[in-house]
């Protein structure tokens, strides 16, 4: 996390997971990877804050392939959804935000399990706002 300038935030993270079933009720599962675990995962995401009250921003989230079950006899896709954020602040304390998930509408799989493939959602917009209070929770 950092910011490159004034008004540009950047956060990543990388994730790289070496898994192994070391216990199973089938032991032809020991030694192979877990279910519905990713090796590699990572994300970059970037805001740019403009005219004293905008912001945009967006970037990439990627998963790599994983199995569906600890046999390892089926693996799902990896993928890389886009994502993206407009943001006004009204006042110091209220804020209305527009976000946008899976931009590209891809087809992915949020998870799987045993024969099993759970589509994500497609492109979908989230509008929400922020509102803070102060002084509601002071310690006497």
């Amino acid at each position: 996390m950092g910011r490159l300038v004034p008004g540009v935030n950047v956060f990543t993270g990388y994730t790289f997971l070496d898994t192994e079933v070391l216990k199973d009720n089938t032991a032809a599962n020991i030694g192979k990877q877990i279910a519905n675990v990713p090796e590699h995962r990572a994300n970059l995401w970037i805001t740019y804050d403009f005219l004293e009250k905008w912001q945009i921003g967006g970037g990439p989230s990627y998963v790599g392939s994983r199995f569906s079950n600890n046999a390892n006899a089926n693996r799902v896709p990896g993928f890389v959804r886009w994502d993206s954020t407009i943001a006004y602040q009204i006042t110091k304390s209220i804020q209305l935000r527009l976000n946008a998930i899976n931009l590209t509408n891809q087809l992915y799989f949020d998870s799987v399990g045993g024969s099993k493939a759970v589509p994500a959602t497609g492109r979908t917009f989230i509008s929400s706002a922020s509102f803070k209070f102060f002084g509601v929770c002071q310690r006497p």
